[in-house]
Formats: structure tokens, C-alpha cells, sequence
């Protein structure tokens, strides 16, 4: 009787665990061409460590405590075509910028740094660093060494290890109060030690720590906290932090003027197919039409008119925006 009951209990763990999101090659692997947007964030008082801990799987990370603010981070990913220091990092195919410089594989499915160029030095990897690889599922984790030669005002070495691994699986809640479900995260720790750069103490250790929110509805992490650490010679580290939501799929009301509720007349509400608008104030005019999803997802946009059919969307709660040259009208929506 008890093997039976062990047996039901691991069939019990391995269906949950195949419920849980997987970070896959086809949501999730950069091209170029892709462009990353994210909001910075003040932490203030929030422990943030409190929050990181919290591991495996049913997690909630409520992030609400943290502030957005209104300045974004653009990362375009570039071909290599277009940065021509990377013809300096054999095998890279994808660059992040104009400063990292990857490689993406599909088979198997991974992503591998093979150069960076940062303050002044070049780093190239001999012994590239795996940095992500596809599937990747809660609980599954790797360790990959790597090294290479760095160029700075002398020449020397590297090497290191990064370990990366999806260690949860849960609720997301954003600054800004949108919740996302199955959200699978993947942290990631890489140690590097630099020797031989002259005239800096040596060595040099690098540590980088980044906790990566993963979610169906966009290509990038929807949140993602990072933390870097140097050390010269045998002194203090100096860390900084930095906390970013993705702009795609953060709704926020950040430096923008609301218009008042009775600035347009849209009917019926709730509708299965067709949604019309009338300017009940003078002087506004109207631009652009989004529906955003509950996750943050814009789910419909169009230049403005005075109706639209909706009927390709799912029936559900939605965000309603209206951009107009006096600001944005927003109101909520619901598809029957």
C-alpha cells in the first residue's frame, strides 16, 4: 500500500510541476531586431531580501511596495552587421548594444556570451559562458565554467562560473498592482576574476546576481532585479542594485494627463463585437485606440475611429485607452 501511495504522490509533484511555465526557445529567445524597454524603479524601504527568498513552487512576489518611475531603459539587440567590434568575438551572432556580444544556438537551444567590452576593457571568451539554455523549467539548473583573455591598458586573463537556475514558480505582482499567474523565475549567479590588468589591484572579482521574472506575454522578463559586486585586490566590494519592469506589459499612469471620464461617451459596455466612441468635449483629438489584457499585454491597438470590432478578443476584463493630443482617456472594459 505504500508504494502505492508514493506512487500517486510523484505522479501528483511531476503533474504540477508540468503546470508550472517553462521558459522555451519560441516566447523567449532574443533576435535581432528586438528591442528591450524598462522602467527603473526606486526600492525605498521595501526588503527586497525578503522577497527574493521566498523559492519553489505557489511563490507570491509582491512587488508593490516598489516605485516606478518615469525613466525608461532602451536596449536595442543588434545584428552584427551593424557593431563592428563584433567581428572581434568569434561564433557571436546577436549584440546586446554595442557591449555584449552573444550567440544564440538552436541546437541545442541556448544563449552563450563570447565577448563584452565594459570601462574601457574587451573581454574574450575562449571558454564561452552559458548564460541560458531551452526549456527551462522550475527546478532545473546548470553550471558553466569560462574563460578568456581581457584587453585593457595591459593584457590578461579571466575566468569564472555561472550557475543559473529557475528556483520558482507563482504570482507576480508588479509595482503597479498587475498580477501575472505561472510566472516562472530564473536566477542567475556568475563570478568573474580578472588578473593581470595593470594598473588595477589584482585581481579583480566581478559577481552578478539577477532574479528574472519570466510570463507567456512578452519576449523579455516582465521584472527583473539585478545586483553587481567589484572588488580590487583584497578590498571592500562595492554592489549596486537595480530593479526594472518591463515597459510592454507595465500599465502606468506616469507623467500623463487623465482625461475625465466624461470626455467620451464609449458604447455598449459591454460588448461582444463592435465599440463606439463620441467626443463629448471640445478641442480633444483623439490619436490612437489600446485594449490592454488584466497581464499587461496590449491586446489591440489601431489609429482612432469611431468604431472597432473587437470580437477576435477572448471574453474578459479589459484596460480601454484613448490617446488625444490633451492626454490619455482610460476606462474599463468588458468583452461578453
Amino acid at each position: 500500500m505504500k508504494k502505492i501511495y508514493l506512487i500517486v504522490f510523484v505522479t501528483l509533484i511531476n503533474f504540477i510541476n508540468a503546470q508550472t511555465y517553462t521558459v522555451t526557445e519560441a516566447n523567449h529567445m532574443i533576435a535581432a531586431g528586438d528591442t528591450s524597454r524598462f522602467y527603473s524603479c526606486d526600492t525605498g524601504a521595501v526588503n527586497l531580501s525578503s522577497i527574493l527568498s521566498a523559492t519553489g513552487s505557489n511563490i507570491s512576489w509582491n512587488f508593490t511596495g516598489v516605485t516606478v518611475n518615469n525613466t525608461v531603459v532602451t536596449t536595442p539587440y543588434n545584428s552584427t552587421i551593424s557593431v563592428a567590434s563584433a567581428t572581434s568575438y568569434p561564433g557571436c551572432n546577436i549584440v546586446q548594444g554595442t557591449t555584449s556580444f552573444f550567440k544564440n544556438s538552436t541546437g541545442p537551444a541556448q544563449v552563450e556570451l563570447v565577448g563584452a567590452s565594459m570601462m574601457g576593457a574587451s573581454l574574450s571568451f575562449t571558454n564561452t559562458a552559458k548564460v541560458l539554455q531551452f526549456p527551462f523549467a522550475l527546478n532545473n539548473t546548470f553550471t558553466d565554467n569560462f574563460s578568456g583573455t581581457v584587453t585593457f591598458t595591459s593584457n590578461g586573463t579571466f575566468s569564472g562560473s555561472v550557475t543559473v537556475t529557475a528556483d520558482g514558480n507563482g504570482t507576480l505582482v508588479l509595482p503597479t498592482g498587475q498580477v501575472f499567474n505561472n510566472v516562472t523565475r530564473v536566477k542567475t549567479k556568475q563570478t568573474t576574476t580578472i588578473n593581470g590588468i595593470l594598473p588595477l589591484p589584482l585581481p579583480v572579482t566581478l559577481k552578478i546576481t539577477n532574479y528574472d521574472y519570466y510570463h507567456v506575454s512578452d519576449l523579455f522578463p516582465v521584472f527583473t532585479i539585478s545586483y553587481n559586486s567589484i572588488v580590487l585586490g583584497v578590498g571592500s566590494p562595492t554592489v549596486t542594485g537595480t530593479v526594472r519592469s518591463n515597459k510592454a506589459v507595465t500599465v502606468v499612469g506616469i507623467s500623463e494627463n487623465i482625461l475625465n471620464e466624461n470626455s467620451f461617451n464609449v458604447y455598449p459596455n459591454p460588448t461582444n463585437e463592435v465599440l463606439n466612441f463620441n467626443v463629448n468635449t471640445i478641442g480633444i483629438e483623439p490619436k490612437e485606440i489600446s485594449i490592454i489584457s488584466l497581464t499587461g499585454k496590449v491586446v489591440y491597438q489601431s489609429q482612432f475611429q469611431n468604431s472597432i470590432n473587437l470580437n477576435q478578443l477572448k471574453p474578459g476584463l479589459y484596460l480601454l485607452q484613448v490617446k488625444t493630443n490633451l492626454g490619455n482617456y482610460k476606462k474599463k472594459l468588458i468583452i461578453n
